[in-house]
């Protein structure tokens, strides 16, 4: 009996041995997926890591703004959309914290931009709701490419070109690249530059860095005689008018002097204009009369927006009167007093005289295309104008060669690429620290017998055009004619 009871005992011990082994067995090898899903299904944790929206890309598809999220490895990183070396700040703007767009392209396209969208991410968490492992199990959305994105007409290459150059010697100021067989442009700068990320500094910043001041007015200062000499010429009055400038210029018992306080003594039209003579704009600018002054500076383009797309472009300032005393004549002539110009105008200008005379509509905005950058929407305008004739924009590429050549622009001379261009400092009236702010000017275009780019280079209280625009001028010269070979 005592036998028979250690028998039982054993033999129940072997039985529900055998049931925990083949137990052991199902969980470990037959049922372990499903029963490790459930477990983890009690501690995953789903975040919501963002919202999709909309690249910006450059006219060669390379994009302005950063992909939102990525993978490092195994490892899911969250990107910020601007990276702190991103270029086209002013014209790409920035973002609300809500995720719309607060500025720039950013705001003006942004129901196109913005998407419903979201990338979530699901971890697997302790007790606590601490992630176990850095590694997501699913990333939803993850490689979601919005089907609505803007695509511009900046290049991405010209543009990191005058950005390098403009933050070693531009401090305040702009710089505008067109492409003169399209009119697009290729480049847009304003200094002080500021962080997309951290637009709360910006906001107390000195020099006021959220200001697009590519698209901001300003006096005019010489360049304007470009548009004087253009009313000359095409009201009449020959290329080959000699003047004896002798330093002084008198209208309604006022004198009005020149750059040169000794006179530049006889001069032709291009020499004038070559060296910027002042009483000679002064004295021929009054015979043209300051409406046909004004009439032409609207043909080319000044007292109103250019922009195919709205971001804030200021027109500048004409002053349109019926009768104009010959005190205005004369300082509108060498764009002083109430003409304020951007330097967006002054690289269209520029343009126009490369172009033979013709202009066209000045776009930013290319595109809103899809995924695969099929185009959904055309955001261009179209349309040729003529400005002046093509004989007397000859004669004006002319004078902006010789201002190169023999005039006050010779320091942008490089030996590689022919360039045409005018100086210019314009008197404001402004004080700043005690002194009368002067603004800087440079604008025109290259290469001189086969112009491809028209650029306009503007220096906020930069005292002179030829010492503060002239070297930021001639080293982008050089650099796209490396990037572009455009040696004449």
């Amino acid at each position: 009996m005592k036998k028979l009871r250690i028998k039982s005992v054993i033999f129940f011990f072997c039985f529900f041995l055998l049931l925990l082994t083949l137990n052991v067995f199902n969980i470990s090898m037959l049922s372990h997926r499903e029963l490790s899903t459930a477990a983890s299904a009690q501690r995953k944790s789903t975040e919501q890591a963002g919202t999709c929206r909309g690249y910006i890309y450059d006219k060669n598809m390379i994009p302005l703004v950063n992909t939102p999220f990525n993978t490092a490895g195994n490892e899911f990183v969250s990107n910020p959309r601007y990276s702190n070396n991103s270029l086209c700040r002013h014209i790409v703007g920035y973002l609300y914290a809500d995720g719309n767009g607060a500025y720039g392209l950013e705001k003006l396209y942004d129901n196109h931009l913005k998407n419903d969208t979201t990338v979530n991410i699901t971890r697997i968490t302790d007790p606590f709701g601490n992630p176990i492992d850095s590694t997501p199990i699913s990333k939803e959305n993850i490689n979601y490419i919005p089907n609505q994105n803007l695509k511009i007409t900046i290049d991405y290459k010209i543009q990191k070109i005058a950005e390098e150059a403009a933050d070693e010697y531009l401090e305040r100021g702009a710089i505008v690249i067109l492409e003169t067989d399209s009119f697009d442009i290729a480049a847009a700068v304003s200094r002080p530059n500021f962080n997309q990320n951290d637009i709360q500094s910006a906001l107390t910043g000195e020099a006021s860095p959220l200001m697009n001041k590519s698209l901001c007015s300003y006096n005019a200062g010489s360049i304007f005689k470009t548009i004087t000499a253009a009313a000359i010429l095409e009201n009449g009055m020959h290329n080959d008018i000699v003047y004896e400038c002798n330093g002084i210029f008198s209208a309604e018992g006022k004198e009005f002097a020149c750059n040169k306080h000794d006179g530049h003594g006889k001069l032709d039209f291009k020499t004038a204009y070559a060296k910027s003579c002042n009483c000679f704009f002064y004295k021929k600018g009054t015979e043209a009369t300051g409406s046909a002054i004004i009439q032409t500076a609207k043909k080319f383009g000044l007292g109103r927006s250019l922009l195919n797309c709205n971001i804030s472009e200021s027109n500048g300032f004409l002053p349109e009167r019926t009768i104009y005393s010959a005190r205005e004549c004369a300082n509108m002539s060498i764009g002083q007093g109430e003409i304020l110009i951007t330097p967006l105008q002054a690289a269209n200008i520029m343009a126009i005289v490369a172009n033979s005379g013709m202009s066209k509509k000045i776009n930013l905005a290319d595109s809103i295309i899809d995924e695969r950058g099929a185009v959904i929407k055309n955001l261009r305008k179209k349309g040729d104008e003529k400005v002046i004739s093509k004989e007397n924009a000859a004669i004006l590429a002319d004078m902006m060669r010789e201002a190169v050549l023999e005039g006050t622009a010779q320091r942008v001379q490089n030996g590689i690429v022919a360039v045409a261009g005018k100086t210019g400092t314009a008197q404001t009236g402004w004080m700043e620290n005690g002194e009368t702010m002067t603004h800087g000017w440079f604008c025109g275009f290259f290469p001189y017998d086969n112009p491809r780019y028209a650029m306009a280079v503007f220096a906020e209280n930069g005292k002179s055009g030829s010492e503060a625009c002239i070297p930021l001028f001639r080293r982008i010269v050089l650099e796209i004619n490396k990037l572009y070979k455009m040696e004449t």
